[in-house]
């Protein structure tokens, strides 16, 4: 996108010569917002991805590339478009204010309105700094998880493990610096992340080894 819509097409057109499926963007706005459904096992997989922090020369349009914003009116149907055919559904959503590490009352209510719609997962990026989690009608709304390749102290892979019905998280925390992304193998490290993360989180637990437990 820094290069314009041009370059987004570039970009997906690569993607699908390689054949590797992506959502969120597409050859035009009804493309961009439509779900994508990888079989994974014997598990349908459902993606809606989109972003609310876009430049104008990003967004998709009627005859030509870009990405989804959030605005646009298909999405909740995409969303439960999804969970009719899918058997767990992810919602990617690029929002926040940078370098924040609490969610805005508008992701907050945004996620939930999200898992309404069908959503299992909901799970955030752009601060590009970890946020908290919070956990919606048993579902989980992780509102940053993003490794980024510039200094970050705390960074995370996520693991969802989903058994059709609730869905078990776990973090695997990491560090960055100089452009390198690494996994912190230090139990106090780890203590810390645990403990950093339950703090900026609601209602729920991070547990030592990266376990996330809801409370109550």
């Amino acid at each position: 996108g820094d290069y314009g819509w041009k370059g987004i097409e570039h970009t997906l057109l690569a993607l699908d010569k390689y054949g590797v499926s992506y959502a969120g963007a597409g050859e035009n706005i009804t493309a961009a917002g439509s779900y994508q459904i990888l079989q994974a096992g014997n598990m349908k997989v459902g993606f809606v991805s989109f972003t609310d922090v876009v430049p104008k020369h990003f967004a998709a349009g009627e005859d030509h590339y870009g990405v989804v914003t959030s605005n646009y009116p298909e999405l909740y149907a995409q969303v439960n478009g999804a969970a009719q055919n899918a058997d767990l559904v992810v919602v990617y959503v690029h929002w926040g204010i940078e370098r924040s590490e609490r969610p805005e009352d508008y992701q907050r209510s945004l996620g939930k309105q999200y898992i309404d719609a069908g959503a299992d997962v909901v799970i955030g990026s752009h601060p590009p700094v970890l946020q908290g989690v919070e956990y919606y009608k048993g579902k989980p709304i992780v509102y940053s998880n993003f490794i980024f390749g510039s200094s970050i102290p705390k960074t995370a892979l996520l693991k969802v493990q989903w058994d059709g019905q609730a869905s078990q998280l776990t973090f695997v925390p990491g560090t960055s610096s100089a452009g390198y992304t690494r996994v912190l193998e230090n139990e106090v490290q780890k203590a810390d992340f645990a403990s950093y993360m339950t703090g900026i989180s609601y209602g729920v637990t991070i547990e030592d080894d990266g376990t996330v437990v809801p409370q109550g």
